[in-house]
């Protein structure tokens, strides 16, 4: 039987979360599991990663299979599997997350029969508690695209694509060389651009797919982890806005609107924030600048519109005077917005 979708799994050192991610498959018919292929990425994991995943592909030898790679961080695993992708669509999977098993069959049966370059679906955002119990909130967007294959170009993406939300035609990554920047922290952004700039048709499945969890507290999306790969957000940005500006008058106009008025003001945002919560923020208050005059002289369309934004235009008009009182400001707005989560 054809694959219909490939699942990359990125798995480094996710021993104590791999019985918790094998859960999306258990119970689930042969017909359903021969339409998949879970591709797990080991990525120079040193504690039982590999030997507990093999456990998995015991049982399900023609969907499951372990890829034994060295470390090359996160890009790294997902240009490994969209090489070996053999499924319609592709689809990734953080190694501490898991999908809704109860839509999965659905999901199967709604790729097998569309062929939009990009599948919209909602996701759940899983918080763990001190007891152990999960609690589940579901995300709903993109209610505006329609379920059936439908011209990019008719649709008006209003809300930021996320990369929990999507799942992308393999035939589009693979003839598109697309590849994500490897040893890298924040290339959720490249997943969901890059793909994006090359798609011509997009759809929307109802249910969600992706269980993503949060609250962990080393997590790139917390306070330390932000702190700790602060840099790779310039590194990350500085790419983005050289595809779309390389890809522009080529892409369709919604997905240029779209990247432009939300996603690149959104990212470049994200970076200045990344600097401005820095423990002692003048560390990092030259690479700032420089990269706000890069942006400027480079790139001064995503410049002009970046600064729409409060957390990048105050700086600028202080000439990155008085950056250490408006980033104390930053920070704790930062962490007012964490406790909402």
């Amino acid at each position: 039987m054809s694959k219909i979708l490939t699942i990359s799994v990125a798995a480094y050192n996710i021993e104590k979360y791999i019985d918790k991610l094998m859960s999306t498959f258990d119970g689930l018919d042969d017909s359903v599991m021969n339409k998949m292929e879970v591709i797990v990425e080991n990525d120079g994991s040193s504690d039982a990663t590999a030997a507990r995943v093999n456990e998995y592909v015991e049982m399900w030898p023609g969907t499951i299979r372990l890829n034994n790679k060295e470390n090359g961080g996160y890009g790294s695993t997902i240009n490994a599997s969209i090489k070996l992708a053999k499924g319609k669509y592709f689809k990734q999977l953080d190694g501490d997350d898991w999908y809704v098993k109860e839509n999965l069959p659905e999901f199967l049966e709604f790729l097998e029969h569309h062929e939009a370059d990009l599948i919209i679906s909602p996701y759940n955002e899983c918080y763990e508690e001190e007891d152990g119990s999960i609690k589940v909130y579901e995300k709903v967007s993109h209610t505006q695209i329609p379920e059936e294959d439908t011209d990019i170009e008719n649709v008006k993406i209003t809300q930021n694509l996320l990369m929990h939300e999507l799942a992308v035609k393999t035939e589009l990554l693979q003839k598109n060389s697309i590849h994500i920047t490897e040893r890298c922290f924040y290339t959720d952004n490249e997943y969901t651009c890059l793909p994006l700039l090359k798609a011509h048709s997009i759809a929307r499945f109802g249910k969600p797919i992706y269980c993503y969890r949060l609250g962990l507290g080393e997590q790139s999306v917390s306070l330390s982890g932000l702190r700790k790969h602060y840099r790779d957000n310039i590194r990350m940005t500085a790419r983005i806005c050289k595809e779309f500006s390389r890809d522009k008058g080529r892409m369709a106009a919604s997905v240029e609107d779209y990247m432009l008025n939300l996603k690149l003001k959104s990212i470049v945002k994200n970076t200045y924030t990344a600097y401005m919560v820095l423990e002692h923020p003048e560390d990092g208050r030259k690479e700032l600048m420089k990269f706000d005059r890069y942006l400027r002289i480079k790139y001064p369309e995503i410049y002009a519109k970046s600064g729409e934004s409060k957390r990048v235009r105050i700086p600028r008009v202080l000439g990155f005077v008085g950056y250490n009182a408006f980033a104390a400001y930053v920070l704790k707005d930062f962490e007012k917005s964490l406790k909402k989560r």
